[in-house]
C-alpha cells in the first residue's frame, strides 16, 4: 500500500491505463484463438467498434482519475479531509464504471441480458423482402 502512496498521481494513472491496455490485449488475443474465423469486413468492422470502445472507456476513466484528483487537491487546498464524502465519491464512480463494462459483456458478468430480441432483429434483416 506505501507503493500507492509513494507514485505521483500521474504516474499511477498511466499505470492504470496500461493495466487496461495489457488486459484488453489480452483478451483480444484469447478472443482470436478461440473465435470462429470471420472475413475480412467483419473483421475491419469489429476491429473499428472495439478501437472506439476502448478509446471511450479510456476517456472515462481519464476524466474519473481527473475529477478524484480535483477533489483531492480541494480538500488539500481547503485543509479539511472529507473522508466519508471523498470515499463515497470514489466508490460512487467505481461502480458506474464497473456497471458500464458489466453491460458491455452480456453473456456474462453480474448482469445478464437476454439475446433475443437482437437474434430476431438479426433474422428480419438477414431475410428476404416480400
Amino acid at each position: 500500500m506505501e507503493l500507492a502512496y509513494s507514485l505521483s498521481e500521474p504516474l499511477l494513472g498511466l499505470v492504470l491505463l496500461a493495466l487496461l491496455v495489457l488486459a484488453s490485449e489480452l483478451g483480444f488475443r484469447a478472443g482470436r484463438r478461440r473465435g470462429p474465423a470471420a472475413s475480412d469486413a467483419v473483421r475491419q468492422q469489429v476491429g473499428n467498434i472495439q478501437t472506439a470502445l476502448l478509446a471511450l472507456f479510456a476517456l472515462l476513466l481519464a476524466f474519473a482519475v481527473l475529477a478524484m484528483g480535483v477533489v483531492g487537491y480541494e480538500n488539500g487546498y481547503a485543509g479539511a479531509r472529507t473522508l466519508g464524502v471523498t470515499t463515497l465519491l470514489c466508490a460512487l464512480t467505481a461502480l458506474v464504471i464497473l456497471v458500464i463494462v458489466d453491460l458491455d459483456r452480456p453473456r456474462r458478468g453480474l448482469i445478464r441480458v437476454s439475446q433475443e430480441s437482437m437474434v430476431s432483429l438479426q433474422k428480419n434483416l438477414e431475410a428476404p423482402e416480400r
